[in-house]
């Protein structure tokens, strides 16, 4: 899996260019504020139809732009497809092999992307609904089912909410009470079967970063208890039981719309007792878990984007990494301030330049 070509127009600051790039190794070498964020946001919008910088997408366009334009070509399993994004202030376009799309997820079986940035540290340093997100994000990116049930979910909890703010009666509430259940059900075991699943590889790829993997844990947690095997009705048994708190706020007061992932260390809350370069390490150790699971199931690597992790890594902890991600074969973006010196047979570096970028050699 890899990107081969990419065109941009009006993304930001980013000049209007097509840039064909390595399978294996791209460096986007450009002082602070040139716009190197800007080239890994483009790719990572064009593959998930999101950003990791803002919920404004319309932000996005470039500045006196009416809309912006994005093209892709990229390979899986040697077959190359071609994907077309185009965004304005009201209207979002998405062709796949020149074929008009509703959404992003019959990309997401073709091309997954994994970013790190200096925010990423922070993952297990931020609230409940931030690290959801996040894993919720990262299941729905392998299992197209996991995130239709999320969507049921919502819906239902969106009309459950409404009649509680109405103080509906409980005939009315019964219905919607069956379905949270049901759902309920179903996300808490599979949260929690990937969870697990994954922390085999996450404790692996954490103990070649450093020394205290063995101490290192992470778990789902929220009003309902993850071990326990949860079916409908006695989901509905804990439900009734927050009869009085529901009418009390007016709102289903628990459920996986309120959880989140934790990690500890050593039995203990990780950012509380983890340094931060420990806490980068396990950030880091989880986007190298996710591409072993997505390459287990798949049979491919992800594309990294790494933004500005030479701030976050010294230079041999940076050297490893990418020797890691070579092993995997994955191809992998990584913005610089300076040039660096790679042993990689296979690599392109960019200059970039008050959003113009070129191709340059080291």
């Amino acid at each position: 899996m890899s990107i081969h070509q990419l065109e941009v127009q009006n993304f930001r600051n980013l000049q209007n260019t097509q840039l064909e790039f390595s399978p294996l190794l791209n460096l986007v070498i450009g002082d602070n504020a040139q716009g190197k964020t800007n080239l890994v946001e483009a790719i990572y919008f064009a593959a998930t139809g999101k950003s990791f910088r803002t919920q404004d997408l319309t932000s996005l366009i470039r500045e006196n732009s009416a809309q912006l334009h994005l093209e892709m070509q990229f390979l899986h399993h040697g077959l190359e497809s071609e994907l077309k994004l185009s965004l304005s202030q009201d209207v979002k376009e998405l062709s796949l092999l020149g074929k008009k799309i509703r959404s992003w997820q019959k990309i997401h079986a073709l091309l997954r992307v994994l970013v790190f940035t200096p925010d990423s540290t922070l993952l297990f340093r931020s609230t409940p609904s931030v690290k959801r997100r996040y894993f919720d994000q990262a299941m729905s990116f392998q299992f197209p089912q996991y995130a239709k049930l999320l969507g049921r979910y919502q819906r239902t909890l969106r009309q459950r909410n409404l009649l509680l703010e109405e103080l509906a009666p409980e005939r009315l509430l019964a219905p919607f009470d069956q379905q949270w259940a049901e759902l309920s059900a179903e996300i808490l075991r599979m949260r929690r079967d990937f969870l697990q699943t994954l922390l085999l590889d996450w404790r692996k790829r954490l103990s070649e970063l450093s020394d205290f993997s063995a101490n290192f844990s992470a778990a789902w947690q929220g009003k309902l208890d993850y071990e326990r095997d949860w079916d409908a009705e006695s989901l509905k048994a804990e439900l009734k039981a927050t009869a009085f708190q529901e009418k009390r706020y007016r709102r289903t007061v628990i459920g996986p719309h309120l959880d989140g992932v934790q990690a500890f260390f050593s039995g203990k809350v990780l950012r509380e007792v983890a340094s931060q370069g420990q806490q980068r390490m396990v950030v880091i150790a989880l986007k190298l878990a996710q591409a072993d699971f997505f390459q287990s199931h798949n049979q491919l690597a992800p594309v990294f984007l790494l933004d500005d992790i030479g701030s976050e890594l010294d230079a041999n902890h940076l050297k490893n990494l990418l020797q890691t991600l070579k092993q995997l074969g994955a191809q992998t973006f990584l913005t610089t301030t300076h040039s660096l010196k790679m042993d990689f047979s296979d690599l392109k570096s960019f200059q970039l330049k008050q959003g113009k970028i070129q191709a340059t050699s080291l």
